[in-house]
């Protein structure tokens, strides 16, 4: 798949310790993608940077600090963005609310998924995919869609027990839309909104199949 110049430079900033500036600088040195990274060769890419206009974003960098981002490249950890992202939420989320949290974070990586998973809500069955397809055809109508809808989200199943995921057969979290996240409140529990989210699925359906 053709990358834009945005999208490549986005995802280079997944690498850690790479912001804009420097993801923009090693898109204009051929690093298109973090898989470049990981391949470069540390002592290239920092003199590369030295020779760089000032006025382009370009810098001196140490040959160390460039293979602290090949390593990190290297690593993969920069696939799972979007599962680091959606933890830190959950975690602000808990301690502002007073709620338990004691989630492994490797198990947790491993549940959400790599960033270009398609995940679907455990509740209405609807995907990231089904998502993208409703908005391209007009027949979502949320307004605030870049805020909250894109992306799948957490819900805790029972209301009346934390954040809790340790491995699949300890957890009280699942992967939920927008729509049912925002029905099911800390109301019910996964028991009780089955039947408000398999009303939901019939609406999704019909709508993907007009």
């Amino acid at each position: 798949m053709v990358r834009t110049k945005e999208e490549a430079i986005l995802d280079l900033t997944k690498v850690d310790e790479i912001g804009k500036t420097t993801a923009g600088c090693l898109y204009s040195i051929g690093i298109k993608n973090p898989d470049d990274l990981a391949s470069a060769n540390a002592q290239a890419v920092a003199d590369a940077f030295s020779r760089g206009e000032r006025g382009k974003g370009f810098y001196n960098v140490s040959v160390n600090s460039v293979q602290k981002w090949i390593l990190a490249a290297k690593s993969g950890n920069w696939k799972y963005s979007r599962a680091k992202e959606r933890l830190a939420a959950i975690e602000q989320r808990a301690r502002e609310n007073k709620i338990e949290y004691d989630i492994d974070h490797e198990a947790f990586r491993e549940f959400f998924g790599e960033d270009t998973k398609n995940r679907e809500c455990k509740y209405c069955g609807i995907s990231e995919a089904d998502i993208q397809r409703l908005l391209a055809e007009n027949k979502i109508l949320r307004k605030n869609i870049d805020i909250r809808g894109k992306s799948m989200e957490i819900d805790r199943k029972d209301p009346k027990k934390g954040y809790i995921h340790r491995g699949e057969d300890d957890s009280n979290i699942v992967i939920c839309c927008y729509w049912c996240n925002n029905a099911k409140t800390d109301e019910f529990d996964a028991e009780e909104f089955e039947p408000i989210g398999e009303a939901m699925r019939k609406v999704w359906e019909k709508r993907l199949r007009s």
